[in-house]
């Protein structure tokens, strides 16, 4: 299953984040956490951010296996520019270009196998077994026992 986290408008250099980027690709998350903790330069700890983010949506949200998770796909997208301007000699002004960028993580891992419940292990194996009316009857006396009816009287009488 593939888990998608994204963070827009960072204000760093696309150019330079994109060294951080090739340095992770194709990582386990765990190891690519490690060498983020220790690249020197200023998208390494955005990009931190954003693949704990991803993470925590795999675990969280889709149930999938920590240990599993790989970085599968990681962009640094140009997102635009703040616009700045610098006094220059003889009165010009020249533009300053202050660029921003949109990072895209996809994680890809596997999900974490669930156990089944102990009635669903029941019904299983009385159909195995082939005796579909004790299913049935399962079922039915399940439901029956595990509704309760709350009448008038039998709460006037648990408050006495």
């Amino acid at each position: 299953m593939k888990v998608i986290a994204t963070a827009k408008y960072l204000r760093l250099s696309t150019r330079k984040t994109r060294l951080v980027l090739d340095a992770v690709r194709g990582k386990q998350v765990d190891v690519a956490l490690d060498m983020l903790e220790f690249i020197n330069k200023k998208p390494a700890r955005p990009v931190a951010k954003l693949v704990r983010s991803a993470i925590a949506n795999a675990i969280n949200n889709f149930q999938l296996d920590k240990n599993s998770l790989k970085v599968k796909y990681i962009t640094a997208d140009e997102g635009g520019a703040l616009k700045r301007w610098m006094p220059k000699a003889h009165g010009r002004a020249d533009l300053i270009r202050k660029p921003l960028t949109h990072l895209t993580v996809v994680l890809e891992g596997e999900s974490i196998p669930t156990q089944k419940k102990s009635t669903e292990r029941k019904k299983t194996e009385i159909a195995a077994s082939g005796k579909e009316s004790a299913v049935a009857k399962a079922d039915t006396t399940k439901k029956a026992v595990g509704r309760k009816v709350v009448t008038a009287k039998s709460v006037t009488k648990t408050k006495k």
